[in-house]
């Protein structure tokens, strides 16, 4: 109804048969007072903007008084004539806090651990362990903040930080990984945009590091101490697989003689499941681990799975140094010269253990069996027809590098035993 709201009216105004009543005051055209069932009254304001009418509360009539409220419609009148939307505005504003609210509560922490979670729930577990890994490191002073404030600047800062550093595999692995993880938030509404789109990822150049017997023969005596880490070390040295693998290895997957080790398709990079023949120091590194009760892990890191590598990497690094020094001293020769090592990673065991195969003649079927590649010979149609598993071929190939390696570390010439296989044609 229309009607002058007053005081009297205001205080009088009842709502019949229990249905609301709507009072539009002929004073201050665009007034409403709204009475409810139970006793609560309460002042509106409305207009039409663009053919569409709009209405927004002012507040209760028992908080705002008649006056306040027309006040309040003669001021979103005249920003009406204006060109203005006040209840628009308004809506917007409320959108944008809980926009604001929902980004920062959406942090890059959150991003990536529901990412790793639920995005790369059917990846291998080594992948879903490095990539969480690898953002969490890279951007560790940003976990707290919000996603969104994530700019492309800031990625391509941190880029050019780890390329002067000569970490250029780390910076293209860090910018694919940066990419999935927004391209999944965007792609599940979380986000707006990627930041990482359009930043061009390093060239890594293919690594053809082998070491030397010298260097191997170090590595092994600076591994002779406890812990996981010497441990997986060793076993790089002697198996040729990939660093995850090893961390990851467990005592399930042994045989109970402890002369295999069968990685498991889930944990395996390219998804093959693959047996490993243990050569005799293997098993007796394995032999040598503690069981840890509840703990399937053979070579546990803290709270899990062995991750430290940049850490302990660095110490083993600092040591082989130490040692470096120690023999140019004896030598003659002075250890202030000598101011870094050539640099080497835990991947170049994997190619050196290759290498060695193939230098003790070992067919390159065989090799690529020991390594678990199915690319290559193993690969294509050929892959497809080619069932054997090399089982005996592995375990005499690995056999003959452990004790090649062992004379190796010893300073001694090899068994005579430890032949070279004839090479023979695939």
């Amino acid at each position: 109804m229309k009607a002058n709201i007053t005081q009297h009216l205001l205080e009088g105004l009842e709502c019949p048969d229990g249905k609301e009543v709507t009072v539009y005051d002929t004073e201050q055209r665009g007034l409403l007072l709204r009475a409810f069932p139970g006793g609560s009254k309460t002042f509106w304001c409305r207009y039409s903007v663009g053919g569409r009418k709009t209405k927004f509360r002012l507040g209760d009539a028992s908080a705002i008084s008649i006056k306040a409220a027309r006040d309040a419609v003669r001021k979103t009148m005249g920003e009406l004539a204006q060109g203005r939307d006040p209840a628009g505005e308004r809506k917007e504003k409320r959108e944008a806090a809980q926009r604001k609210a929902d980004d920062d509560a959406f942090t890059l922490r959150v991003l990536i651990d529901t990412w790793a979670d639920d995005g790369l729930k059917d990846a291998r577990p080594s992948y879903q362990t490095e990539a969480r890994r690898a953002l969490k490191v890279a951007f560790a002073d940003r976990l707290d903040r919000a996603a969104a404030d994530l700019t492309d600047k800031a990625i391509v800062r941190h880029k050019a930080e780890l390329l002067a550093a000569k970490k250029d595999a780390t910076a293209s692995a860090l910018l694919r990984y940066g990419h999935a993880a927004f391209a999944w938030a965007v792609s599940e509404l979380h986000l707006a945009d990627n930041p990482f789109a359009g930043i061009k990822k390093p060239t890594v150049a293919s690594r053809d590091r082998v070491l030397t017997v010298d260097e191997l023969r170090a590595i092994w005596s600076a591994t002779s101490g406890p812990g996981s880490f010497n441990a997986i070390v060793r076993m790089l040295m002697i198996t040729g697989q990939r660093r995850e693998e090893i961390a990851g290895m467990q005592w399930s997957e042994l045989s109970d003689d402890l002369s295999t080790f069968t990685i498991p398709a889930a944990r395996a990079k390219n998804g093959v499941a693959s047996l490993v023949p243990l050569p005799s120091q293997a098993r007796q590194i394995v032999d040598k681990a503690l069981r840890r009760k509840g703990v399937d892990l053979v070579f546990p890191g803290e709270g899990g799975i062995f991750s430290n590598w940049g850490h302990a990497k660095g110490r083993l690094d600092a040591e082989l140094l130490n040692a470096a020094r120690k023999a140019a001293a004896v030598r003659g020769d002075d250890p202030a010269k000598l101011k870094k090592l050539d640099p080497w990673r835990l991947h170049d065991l994997r190619r050196t253990v290759a290498t060695n195969l193939q230098k003790l003649g070992v067919r390159l079927e065989v090799t690529e069996a020991v390594l678990n590649h199915v690319s290559g010979s193993r690969g294509g149609i050929r892959g497809v027809y080619q069932q054997h598993d090399w089982a005996d071929e592995k375990r005499a190939a690995l056999t003959a590098w452990g004790e090649k390696l062992a004379a190796i570390v010893e300073g001694r010439a090899p068994a005579d035993n430890v032949h070279e296989f004839k090479r023979t044609s695939a």
